[in-house]
Parts: C-alpha cells; sequence; structure tokens
C-alpha cells in the first residue's frame, strides 16, 4: 500500500480515488496470476491529504490496467507551473485534474478495460486532453471546463476517412464509454 496525497482545493479526492483504486484492484484481481499489487506512489496533488491505495506493479498487453498506468502522468501534468511552455500558460487548473480523476474513476466503474493507456498532455490555458492513437484509429478527449469535454474520434480506412466531434458534459459517460469500446473493438 501507498500514500496518494489528493486535496484539490476545498474538495478531497480521496473517496473517488480509494474507490477508483479499488476497483482497479477488482479488474486486476480477474485476470490472473500475472497480475500483482506493489507498493507504488500514486497521483499527489498540491496540498493533498493522504489516503492508501493499490496499484499495479505490472504492465499487461491488454491494457486493462490503463487507468492505473494513466494517473502517473495525471500527476506530472497536474503539478505543471505557470509558463510551463515559455509562452505563459497557466498551470493545470485543479478542478480540471479533479474532473479527470472523477472520469477515470467512472470509467472504471462501469468496466472499461481494455484500452491501451492514453497519451496525456496539457493544453495551454490550464485544461489537459487524452489521445489514443492505433492502427487507423485516433481518439482525443479535452476538457474544456470541470464539467464538459470535447472529443474527437477519427478512423482512417482504404475508403477514406471519417470523424466525429462534440462537445458534451462529463455526465454523458455513456457517450464517453462508446467512444473507448469504439476504440477497443478489432
Amino acid at each position: 500500500m501507498s500514500t496518494l496525497d489528493l486535496t484539490i482545493g476545498p474538495t478531497p479526492l480521496t473517496i473517488l480515488v480509494e474507490q477508483a483504486f479499488h476497483d482497479i484492484g477488482q479488474c486486476i484481481d480477474t485476470i490472473g496470476p500475472r497480475a500483482r499489487t506493489a507498493k507504488k506512489p500514486g497521483i499527489g496533488l498540491p496540498n493533498g491529504k493522504s489516503t492508501t491505495i493499490r496499484t499495479v506493479s505490472e504492465v499487461r498487453a491488454d491494457g486493462t490496467d490503463w487507468i492505473a498506468n494513466t494517473l502517473p502522468r495525471l500527476e506530472h501534468v497536474a503539478h505543471l507551473p505557470g509558463n510551463w511552455d515559455g509562452r505563459g500558460s497557466p498551470g493545470t487548473d485543479q478542478r480540471i485534474v479533479e474532473a479527470a480523476v472523477s472520469l477515470l474513476t467512472s470509467l472504471r466503474h462501469y468496466g472499461v478495460c481494455g484500452v491501451p493507456v492514453p497519451f496525456l498532455c496539457p493544453i495551454a490555458g490550464g485544461s489537459l486532453q487524452f489521445e489514443w492513437t492505433s492502427g487507423g484509429k485516433h481518439i482525443e478527449i479535452e476538457f474544456v471546463d470541470d464539467k464538459s469535454i470535447v472529443f474527437l474520434k477519427e478512423e482512417r480506412t482504404p475508403q477514406g476517412a471519417s470523424m466525429e466531434s462534440d462537445e458534451i458534459p462529463l455526465s454523458r459517460i455513456g457517450k464517453i464509454m462508446q467512444l473507448l469500446d469504439w476504440f477497443a473493438a478489432p
């Protein structure tokens, strides 16, 4: 077990993150003896409190531990200082980091397994974005604020390319799950 520091502003994320890692542990427990838990630092946000979490000690090829492996990058992005890009951008908005943790928690709760670890990048203006690319498929999920995202879904085939994009509230978890299910499908 390790310590996870997570308080953003006045809202502690302890419960959300404990549930996320509990759910991740359940997913790991179902994939067999190769999955192990180990002491590993979790995501720590500025001015955080401590909680105990369980993380994965090895990466599985089928991506069932993608959420646990996304959190260290989220921690890095959460701590970016102002002017991180040399162009005056503010550090990552902690409300957006909280929304990202909440989204990951929800996706784990609803059993979204089998996708690879996303590329997670900061966005000028204090936001962040998850990106997945494999073969001819590409998805981007950018946090507009702590309540909504913009997604881009793109597929390239020999017959041409198709693209879908929209801004949706984070509460439409079903749409986000559909995007990731589409991406994970052969």
